[in-house]
């Protein structure tokens, strides 16, 4: 996605990225309480300097089997772990376990 710098030409009717004139980037939407519309999370009379459509990210093992075994072997290539193995399933299964002192005092 790209910066629209034509702030006026922002849609109001869905979340967007907003960056500031300070440098930050957040997301936001329009509202418009009492009739003085503003963007959710700046100041009053702040004005953004440009926007993008906010797109929310599907999680690689939500899009398909193929990629979610993709993506567990990729993990496993770039970890050279010998105990990660990519099922059918998608999922990471483990041949270890992990124990880890939370907090008793030992």
């Amino acid at each position: 996605m790209t910066w629209n710098l034509n702030v006026s030409e922002a849609p109001t009717d869905r979340d967007l990225w907003l960056a500031t004139k300070c440098g930050k980037v957040i997301k936001t939407h329009w509202h418009d309480k009492f009739g003085s519309g503003r963007w959710v999370g700046l100041a009053t009379r702040e004005q953004p300097v440009a926007w993008q459509e906010f797109v929310t990210p599907s999680h690689p093992f939500n899009q398909s089997d193929v990629g979610a075994v993709a993506a567990v072997t990729g993990k496993a290539q770039l970890a050279n772990a010998e105990s990660v193995e990519p099922p059918a399933s998608g999922l990471v299964v483990h041949k270890h376990i992990f124990l880890d002192d939370c907090g008793s005092g030992a």
